[in-house]
């Protein structure tokens, strides 16, 4: 489903790409005080370690400034992060300590699966709160776009961030939920749970933002660089 809130004419959100299926815009959601986030600046993906030569120019073509890599670090030495140009600066800043065990990963037998969902990301929410600091601090420097983010499969920890990210820049909850959707897998409900405890628990994304550390300017320069 197309969010009500995009905007009637815009670029493609998913960019097409031989090896990596996850790769989006975050572009043309509504944002606060009826500003828009702009297109191609700032995209969401699955592992671009895996990107074949063909994606590699793809994703050169949009003329990708920086890299946040939020996979552990067993995931880098496992599939690394090697194939960008030197100009491209490479973050790597990881949400989790280890990555979830799936064959354990499962709800107790009274405990909804979309519930249980909601709960792990609220766990990687406080778990991942440095990367998400050093995240928003390199989103706030102009250098740093065009600049994608990403994980193992552009899921989980980057549709954490993606909420974060989006929230702050006052996209609305059923936004950033559809967004979240658009990823295979991704129950919309979840991340509406997530939003809902920030809300419950900080007040606002914003809120969430200044109690684990991140100052308002660089809240401020989120707004200055992807708002228009």
């Amino acid at each position: 489903m197309t969010p009500a809130t995009m905007t009637s004419t815009r670029p493609a959100r998913h960019v097409r790409l031989a090896t990596l299926v996850n790769v989006r815009d975050l572009g043309g959601y509504k944002g606060r005080a009826g500003q828009t986030v702009k297109w191609q600046r700032l995209y969401r993906g699955d592992c671009l370690a895996h990107a074949s030569r063909e994606d590699l120019q793809v994703l050169g073509d949009l003329g990708l400034r920086t890299v946040v890599d939020l996979r552990t670090p067993r995931e880098r030495r496992v599939a690394p992060l090697t194939s960008f140009p030197g100009y491209v600066d490479v973050h790597r800043f990881p949400m989790l300590h280890e990555t979830w065990d799936h064959r354990n990963l499962a709800p107790a037998a009274d405990e909804d699966e979309i519930d249980f969902l909601a709960d792990r990301y609220i766990d990687m929410l406080i778990e991942g709160a440095p990367a998400i600091v050093d995240a928003l601090d390199v989103l706030a420097h102009p250098a740093a776009y065009p600049l994608v983010f990403h994980c193992a499969l552009g899921k989980d920890r980057t549709g954490v961030l993606s909420a974060v990210v989006l929230a702050l820049l006052g996209v609305d909850d059923e936004t950033i939920a559809e967004d979240f959707a658009l990823s295979p897998a991704a129950p919309p409900e979840a991340m509406r749970q997530v939003l809902a405890h920030v809300r419950s628990r900080c007040g606002s994304m914003i809120g969430f933002a200044r109690g684990i550390g991140v100052p308002f300017d660089v809240i401020e320069e989120l707004h200055r660089q992807l708002l228009e």
